[in-house]
């Protein structure tokens, strides 16, 4: 692959922009966006979307759900059979693409987050009917340049999003908190974040280098009598782990509504907060992968909104 093109230079795709070019300097990259003076200097800007599919045969779409229709409807007739779409749109399912876009050669639906950025993501990978074994282990080569890209069904795109797409929020919140809790007992604002970051960034490299359950790693920092037992005993009383639960859930409903409504021209509707957890709610359930993120939300209905 020697160029690409971004439909969508927004977070996510500006995002996606700098990791490629850290990854791959030699590669091309295109790009439409509302806001041309936004735009890094390694990218080649288009003056419209029919345009950048002209300039490249990888098109990249990085656009809200509620622009889906429009990019698509305005891109389908300058696509060839020589074109490869990658769609990042959350909620816009793989058939609705393959609808839209029949002449593609290759439609793969991808879910990556910011981290790509600093080539520390992980990306979601979807393949439809038409895929090519050939392109589309391309494609994941690609991905696998930004930090991690698995391969998974589409059904399981909901919980993706919930989890990798939403993901890096939910960390900044821990974050944010555990800096603060470092302020409150007496560190300095800047060393509690230092603290606080890298405390984060060591523990996950540390799960993820061991392949150990993240209970057993825990239970070596945990010794009997300690502070971190107690410090433990706080966050199960707060619900720390049902809450989490409970926002990755009410995320990956929210992510099939907008599937739902993946073509319309307006915005979503916004988003009605459910109400706070309740200390006597029942023990949030274990989310596997078969089980019904809805279901699960309505037996569980005190969630915080993500």
């Amino acid at each position: 692959m020697n160029d690409i093109g971004i439909i969508g230079l927004g977070t996510l795709g500006n995002a996606l922009a700098r990791g490629l070019h850290r990854a791959l300097p030699e590669l091309e990259i295109f790009a439409t966006t509302r806001g041309s003076s936004d735009l890094p200097s390694f990218v080649t800007a288009c003056a419209s979307n029919s345009e950048l599919v002209r300039s490249t045969q990888t098109v990249l779409l990085c656009v809200k759900p509620h622009q889906a229709r429009a990019v698509l409807e305005e891109i389908a007739p300058a696509l060839g059979a020589e074109h490869q779409v990658i769609s990042a749109c959350a909620a816009v399912s793989l058939d609705v693409l393959a609808q839209a876009l029949p002449n593609a050669e290759l439609i793969v639906r991808v879910m990556p987050n910011i981290a790509c950025e600093f080539n520390e993501g992980i990306t979601g990978v979807a393949f439809g009917p038409n895929w090519d074994g050939p392109a589309g282990e391309g494609v994941l080569r690609l991905f696998s340049t930004l930090g991690e890209a698995i391969a998974i069904e589409e059904r399981h795109f909901d919980a993706v999003t919930a989890i990798a797409g939403c993901g890096p929020a939910y960390v900044c919140v821990i974050t944010e908190a555990l800096s603060d809790a470092g302020v409150k007992a007496g560190l300095p604002r800047e060393v509690a974040r230092m603290m606080a970051v890298q405390m984060l960034l060591g523990s996950t490299v540390l799960i993820r280098n061991l392949g150990e359950h993240p209970a057993a790693i825990r239970d070596r920092v945990a010794t009997p009598g300690g502070c971190t037992i107690d410090a433990l005993t706080q966050l199960e009383e707060g619900r720390f782990r049902a809450t989490l639960i409970a926002a990755v859930s009410t995320a990956a409903a929210k992510s099939a509504a907008l599937s739902a409504g993946a073509l319309t021209r307006e915005r979503p509707a916004a988003h009605v907060p459910p109400r706070p957890v309740q200390r006597d709610a029942p023990a949030a359930q274990t989310i596997g992968e078969d089980v019904d993120f809805v279901a699960a939300i309505n037996q569980h209905d005190g969630q915080l909104p993500v």
